[in-house]
C-alpha cells in the first residue's frame, strides 16, 4: 500500500531530504497495460511515494515537522527538492525543544476550558509556561488533520514512515508523540520508522535519557524499527571518502532505506503486499524483536551472469559489522533476513545446489513458503500457491512487469548462498535451520543509486557503489536483517540513562515538563527487556 512519510525534527528533515532526493531519481517502471497514460493514471513505482496534485504536478505523500523553522525552510527552499513538497504539508513551531524529550513530547499544556487542543499527554503535572496564544500551541493538531487529509487521498490503508532522530528533542519527544496519536487512530495500519541513534560521545549531555524514552515508544506504538548508528555509518562513510560529514552520514542511511522501501513491482503499491507490510511479517514479526537493519548494494560491475547473485551476495553482507563494537566487540549473530532483489534476469535466481551442511533435513519449503509467514488472499496477488508466500503470480500481460515466482528450491538455493557469504551459517542463531531464516523476494524494478545534490544535479563526488548507473537503474540487492547488534545499542543507551537517573542528573528539566522519575524508570525497564529478548532470540545466555 501506498505509504505517508512523516519526517520529525531536525535529524529526521535532513535525513528526509537526501531519502527524497533518491526517491524522486527512481525509474519510473509501470504496469503493461498503463502504457502511454499520464504517470499518476495507472499502476507505478512512485505510486508508493507519490501522488498528483489538483493540477496534476508530482507530490511526495510527506509531512515535515519541526519546531524550529530553519531546517523545513531550507528544505522548501531548494530548487531539487522543493517541488515535490507542498506548503500545506509543513507543520512548524519557532522555539525548538532543547533536546528535552520531555518537552518535545508535552508541547504546550492548553487549558480545556479556553477552547484551544484538549489532547493533553499523560504526564499533565507540567509547570511550563507559554504563550497559549502562539500558533506553535496547536502543532499537533494541524499535523493530525494533514496526516487524515492525505490518507484520504490514498485509495487504501496507507502505512506510514516516520524518520527521526532518538537523542533530539523533537525528533525523540515529538516524535514519541506522533507514534502515540498514530497508533490511537490507525490502529490497525502498519507503522515503519528509521530512527538514527547518537553516536557515543554526542552533542547533548541528555540524549541518552531522551533515546530511552524515545525506545520505550517504539516498543509499544511502531511495527519495524530501523535503526542506524550515527558513529558506525559514519565510519562507513568515511571508507568510501577521505572526509565524512552529516550529509555523507544522511546519504548513507537514506540509500539503505531506499532498498527496504521502495517497491519491487509497479503494482505492489496497491496489491497490498508492500514493503513495510513485508518487513513486518518476517524479519520484525515477534513483537519484542522490531529493531532492524537494511543495508542496499548495486551489483559489482564485473560480474557474470552466473556469478551475479553470489557476488552481490557478498558485497551486501560486507557492509554489515561482523563485530559489536558495543558489546565487548561479540560476534554479532542473525536470526532471521530479508533478501529484496531487484532487476536480475530469472536465470541468476538459479545458483548451483547449495553445500548439505547449509540445508536442514529434508528441506521441502524454504522460509520464503512456510506456513510461519502470513499468508495473504489471492485478491492482493498473494498466497499459498507456487512460487511460495510473497511471490505474484503472473498474469497477462503484466506478467514480465509482476514480481517473479521462485520456487522453493530456488528460494533455498538464493538463501544458502547468502548464508555462505555471511561467513557461514555459524552466524546465524539456529546454524542447521540458516536457510530457512531467509525470506527472498524478486521483482523488476531497479534502483537508481547516484547521489543528487539539493539543486537537483549529480554529485561529482566518486561513488564508492561499483556498477552504479544513474539512468534506467541497476540491479541491487537489499538485506532487512534481525540482528543481535541491537545488544550493544541497546546496553549503552540503557547503562548510561540508568547513571543518570540513579545521580538524578539533569532529571530536573523533564520533571519540569511533566515527566518524573517513575516513568524514566519504567522506560529503562522496557529497554533492558528489549535487550534481554534479543540476547534470547540470538542464543546468548549471559543475560542469565
Amino acid at each position: 500500500m501506498p505509504t505517508v512519510t512523516i519526517q520529525c525534527g531536525q535529524a529526521g528533515n535532513q535525513l528526509g531530504q537526501e531519502l527524497w532526493g533518491l526517491l524522486a531519481s527512481q525509474p519510473q517502471v509501470r504496469e503493461p497495460a498503463a502504457a502511454g497514460l499520464q504517470w499518476d493514471a495507472g499502476l507505478s513505482s512512485s505510486s508508493e511515494f507519490f501522488r498528483a496534485d489538483a493540477q496534476g504536478c508530482k507530490q511526495a505523500r510527506c509531512l515535515l515537522v519541526d519546531t524550529e523553522p530553519k531546517v523545513v525552510n531550507s528544505i522548501l527552499a531548494s530548487s531539487g527538492n522543493g517541488g515535490i513538497f507542498s506548503r500545506q504539508n509543513c507543520f512548524t513551531g519557532h522555539s525548538g525543544r532543547g533536546n528535552n524529550w520531555a518537552y518535545g513530547y508535552s508541547q504546550i499544556i492548553p487549558s480545556r476550558s479556553s477552547g484551544m487542543s484538549s489532547r493533553i499527554p499523560r504526564w499533565n503535572n507540567s509547570t511550563a509556561v507559554e504563550d497559549p496564544n502562539t500558533q506553535e500551541a496547536h502543532l499537533l493538531d494541524h499535523l493530525q488533520e494533514g496526516i487524515r487529509k492525505e490518507c484520504e487521498a490514498v485509495d487504501g490503508a496507507p502505512d506510514f514512515l516516520m524518520l527521526h532522530s532518538l537523542g533530539g528533542g523533537s525528533g525523540s519527544g515529538l516524535g514519541s508523540r506522533i507514534l502515540e496519536c498514530l497508533r490511537e487512530e490507525y490502529p490497525l495500519n502498519y507503522i515503519a520508522t528509521v530512527s538514527v541513534a547518537p553516536r557515543p560521545a554526542g552533542d547533548s549531555p541528555m540524549q541518552s535519557l531522551n533515546s530511552t524514552m524515545a525506545l520505550s515508544f517504539l516498543q509499544a506504538y511502531a511495527d519495524v524499527v530501523m535503526v542506524y548508528d550515527n558513529q558506525a555509518m559514519l565510519e562507513a562513510a568515511m571508507k568510501s571518502q577521505k572526509t565524512a560529514n552529516m550529509a555523507d552520514v544522511n546519504y548513507h542511511i537514506a540509500l539503505s532505506a531506499l532498498g527496504a522501501l521502495w517497491p519491487l513491482s509497479p503494482g505492489e503499491p496497491y496489491s497490498g503486499d508492500g514493503r513495510i507490510r513485508d518487513m513486518a511479517t518476517t524479519v520484525a514479526a515477534d513483537s519484542c524483536l522490531k529493531l532492524v537493519e537494511a543495508r542496499t548494494s548495486a551489483v559489482p560491475a564485473a560480474s557474470g551472469v552466473k556469478g551475479l547473485w553470489r557476488d552481490a551476495s557478498l558485497a551486501v553482507a560486507r557492509l554489515f559489522p561482523r563485530f559489536d563494537v558495543l558489546d565487548a566487540h561479540n560476534p554479532i549473530i542473525t536470526s532471521s533476513a530479508l533478501l529484496l532483489a531487484r532487476g536480475f534476469p530469472p536465470e541468476t535466481l538459479q545458483p548451483s545446489p547449495p553445500p548439505k551442511s547449509l540445508l536442514p533435513p529434508q528441506p521441502k519449503l524454504s522460509r520464503a513458503s512456510s506456513s510461519s509467514a502470513v499468508t495473504m488472499s489471492d485478491d492482493c496477488g498473494v498466497g499459498d500457491h507456487e512460487g511460495g508466500i510473497g511471490t505474484r503470480r503472473p498474469a497477462g500481460r503484466a506478467a514480465a512487469m509482476r514480481e517473479v515466482p521462485l520456487s522453493a528450491e530456488a528460494s533455498a538455493t538464493a538463501a544458502s548462498t547468502f548464508v555462505q557469504a555471511s561467513h557461514g551459517a555459524a552466524s546465524f542463531a539456529c546454524p542447521p535451520d540458516a536457510v530457512n531464516s531467509i525470506w527472498s523476494r524478486h521483482g523488476p524494478c531497479k534502483l537508481s543509486l547516484a547521489r543528487t545534490n539539493t539543486a537537483g544535479e549529480a554529485s561529482k563526488r566518486k561513488s564508492a557503489i561499483a556498477g552504479m548507473k544513474s539512468e534506467g537503474g541497476t540491479m541491487a540487492l537489499t538485506a532487512v536483517a534481525n540482528r543481535s547488534s541491537a545488544i550493544g545499542l541497546l546496553s549503552r543507551i540503557g547503562d548510561k540513562a540508568r547513571l543518570m537517573s540513579q545521580s538524578g542528573a539533569y532529571l530536573h528539566w523533564f520533571e519540569r515538563y511533566g515527566c518524573s522519575k517513575a516513568a524514566l524508570d519504567d522506560a529503562l525497564e522496557t529497554v533492558d527487556n528489549m535487550a534481554d529478548a534479543y540476547r534470547l532470540a540470538h542464543g546468548i545466555r549471559d543475560f542469565l
